[in-house]
């Protein structure tokens, strides 16, 4: 039987009188991919957000690994690609920026072609090029759980491809994956659930039989 990884219970949260989540549940186990979808400035952002303690929620609990987030210290096992990542006074090199991430996985490096860059700044790097190294120190450090915002933003199709790919093997591989994407003709092959946000509520549209 597949271990719960996350538990999301009755989340609340608002921004003033704006109501962002409302009731929010999720229930994310091992060897399963949830996606999430909705129009821009539903709210998918601010959700993830709040699962990981970055914002508190006005009510409800959260738990990873049946553990409340107020006492979790276990983040490396955390595989997250924030939708934004600010690099403008970032002058660390990408092989800095890597190792101090304490992660080295050669292959998958060179598969994401980060190996062509490795030397520059993370302030000289294309949008592009900064997700490539978003995604590979999420997955390079063979997490638990991963939580990805828009991790595809500004990728070619090839690189999708690639990308998914590797996030269903992760899937199968055990791990517990929460994704919003706008990437429809791909997660609706790989999700075991696809949730809709609007409005504060989540909706789901897809079981995966």
């Amino acid at each position: 039987m597949s271990q719960t990884i996350l538990e999301v219970r009755n989340l609340k949260f608002s921004y003033g009188n704006r109501i962002v989540l409302d009731n929010v549940t999720i229930t994310l186990n091992e060897n399963e991919l949830i996606s999430i979808i909705g129009p821009n400035g539903s709210g998918k952002t601010t959700l993830l957000k709040v699962i990981l303690g970055i914002l508190k929620p006005k009510e409800g609990s959260i738990k990873i690994i049946k553990t409340d987030i107020k006492n979790f210290k276990k983040w490396s096992i955390v595989g997250y690609v924030p939708q934004n990542f600010n690099v403008e006074n970032r002058l660390v090199t990408v092989k800095e920026f890597i190792t101090a991430s304490r992660i080295n996985d050669k292959n998958m490096l060179n598969l994401f072609g980060i190996d062509k860059f490795l030397q520059k700044k993370l302030c000289e790097l294309s949008f592009g090029q900064i997700r490539r190294v978003l995604i590979y120190t999420a997955l390079a450090r063979n997490p638990k759980i991963i939580i990805m915002d828009e991790p595809t933003n500004g990728l070619d199709e090839d690189f999708k491809r690639l990308f998914y790919k590797l996030l269903y093997s992760y899937k199968k591989k055990g791990c517990g994956i929460l994704l919003v994407s706008h990437d429809l003709e791909y997660i609706v092959n790989i999700s075991d659930k696809i949730y809709y946000l609007k409005g504060g509520k989540l909706l789901e549209v897809k079981t995966h039989a």
